[in-house]
Formats: C-alpha cells, structure tokens, sequence
C-alpha cells in the first residue's frame, strides 16, 4: 500500500471531492449562486463555481504538498472546504476568485494558518477559461457579517504578505476596496507592465 505524502492527500481531496458534489447536487447550487450574486453579482452557472473551485481546491493543496505542509493542516483545509460552510464560522473568510471570463471559484480559509497560498495561484493556468492566475477576489466573513476594522486590516496584511513573499511591488500591484456596507473587501491585482 501507497502510503506517500501524494497518495495520502490523494485519498483526503477524492473524499472532499465526492462529498462537495454530492452536496452541491443535492441543493442545486443554490448557497453558492446566493453567495456569487450577493457578493460578485454574477450567475453561480455562468461562473462554473462548482468546476472553478474543485479547481482551486486541487491545485492549493497540490502546491501546498509540493512545499511540504503537514498532512493534517492540509485534511483540516479540505474539512474547511465542505459545501455548506454552518461549521465554526470563527475567524474564517470566503475567498471568492475571478479566475477570468467570469469563472468564479470559492476557497474557505482562516488567516492564522493558511494552506492556500495567493502567489502560487497567481501563475496557475485554468484550461477552463484559457487564462493564467487571476486579476481579482472578493473576500467577506462566512457567516456574511460585516467586517470589523481588526478583520479588514489582518486581509490586506495577510493579501500583501503572501503576495510579496513571491512578487515585488515592481512586478505586481495590490489595491483593496471596501464597500459601504463592509460586507467585503476587494482586492485587485495588476501586472505594471501590462498596463
């Protein structure tokens, strides 16, 4: 028997897989299209949400796996993945990407330990929309609260900290935005050069 690292997580994503189909079957996509059209205003099956963030899913953790992430922190982000997202609301933000040609895809994540990494993702091809990275998220609370000044503060800490481990501020540019609701925060990220 397989025991890797690889096979191992293997097993971990193909049970999340199975059971976050299953569930977004079972409601027909209706929490997630609520969540696209609340946040970003677009159609959850326009977006493909369910495709995007199996995608999304798939590629963190293969990254993460690659830089040697403990097995448990990466079982602990798939748990946090499920399709209905009523456990512990604590501290736990959506990520919402434009992963470009309005293919949109969710991750869930605490911001004191991660397992998907912003600057990895920046660079990952999506075959579906024939695109590269992405130029855009929408990040609100899980339980769709307002932001407080702390947590609006620790997002643009953690965006901007990940983001520049890997880029420069002279190969990327990151700004945010706060609507006046306070229900999320925007962040934008531009290539100087391709402007």
């Amino acid at each position: 028997m397989d025991d890797s690292p690889e096979s191992t997580a293997a097993i971990y994503f193909k049970s999340w897989l199975d059971q976050f189909i299953n569930d977004a079957n079972s409601d027909n996509q209706l929490a997630l299209e609520a969540l696209l059209e609340e946040f970003v205003g677009v159609d959850a099956e326009d977006a493909h949400v369910i495709d995007a963030t199996i995608h999304l899913v798939l590629y963190s953790v293969s990254h993460r796996l690659l830089d040697g992430i403990p097995m448990e922190s990466i079982k602990t982000f798939l748990g946090m993945q499920a399709y209905s997202e009523s456990d512990d609301l604590s501290r736990r933000f959506v990520f919402m990407f434009n992963l470009g040609r309005d293919l949109w895809g969710r991750i869930i994540s605490q911001l004191e330990v991660p397992v998907m990494d912003l600057a990895d993702l920046i660079n990952q091809p999506w075959d579906d929309a024939q695109t590269v990275g992405y130029t855009q998220m929408c990040i609100s609370r899980v339980d769709r609260g307002s932001l407080s000044d702390i947590d609006i503060e620790d997002i643009k800490e953690f965006v901007t900290y990940d983001i520049r481990f890997d880029y420069s501020e002279d190969d990327l540019d990151i700004s945010f935005y706060v609507p006046d609701d306070l229900k999320s925060i925007w962040v934008y990220i531009d290539d100087p050069d391709m402007g």
